[in-house]
């Protein structure tokens, strides 16, 4: 019988094995198509209604579906200034730092991390602009003041 208290979560090894378990579904290439252009419709909504996104890329990196920063995808949902793209919807979003204690980090740190991984993600386009992410980053930085005023 488990206790009534979740703690066999955090203290029970083989609840914590079948926890690290991975387990492969394979997805056919049609299917991906299908809910790439679900996301889009998503985000076009999302953009529409004036809903804002927040990005923690330390934590989505470590909890999230993506192993590396420059798979973030934050210049998916918005990359006004980055292209010139007038099919983007331009989500509103902003960077922000996660629960401190699980995620040792900071806003500058967010920051930082995220310019070198735009930066990398650009120059292997042939964008090799670094003027160009760090106005992208303050247009990112304004949005989120506006955000967090509303």
């Amino acid at each position: 019988m488990l206790p009534k208290v979740p703690s066999f979560y955090h203290y029970d090894v083989d609840c914590i094995n079948r926890g690290l378990e991975e387990e492969y579904v394979k997805v056919e290439k049609w299917f991906e198509g299908v809910m790439r252009a679900m996301q889009d419709k998503m985000l076009e909504i999302i953009a529409d209604k004036g809903i804002s996104i927040e990005c923690n890329p330390s934590s989505n990196v470590l909890i999230g579906p993506f192993n590396e920063y420059c798979e973030h995808p934050i210049t998916r949902f918005n990359n006004y200034i980055l292209e010139d793209n007038e099919n983007n919807p331009e989500v509103k979003v902003s960077i922000n730092t996660d629960d401190l204690g699980v995620f040792d980090t900071s806003l500058e740190n967010e920051y930082a991390l995220m310019y070198e991984a735009i930066y990398e993600m650009r120059k292997d386009q042939g964008k090799k602009s670094r003027a160009r992410v760090y106005e992208y980053l303050k247009y990112i930085k304004d949005m989120g003041y506006e955000i967090s005023f509303k």
